[in-house]
């Protein structure tokens, strides 16, 4: 029973970055846009690593 819910878990814990993946980049290039007066560029492979 254990066992079945750390799987569980751990499954959970893989899958929601890459399901939300847009989601997150959309709210990093919000909060960015509203703190910071410039133009920011950031590599795709940067932020895909930060996810996982």
């Amino acid at each position: 029973m254990l066992g079945i819910l750390l799987v569980s878990l751990l499954g959970i814990l893989i899958a929601v970055p890459i399901l939300f993946k847009e989601d997150a980049k959309k709210a990093v290039d919000d909060a960015i846009a509203e703190q910071v007066n410039a133009h920011v560029f950031y590599d795709q492979e940067g932020l895909q690593s930060f996810f996982i």
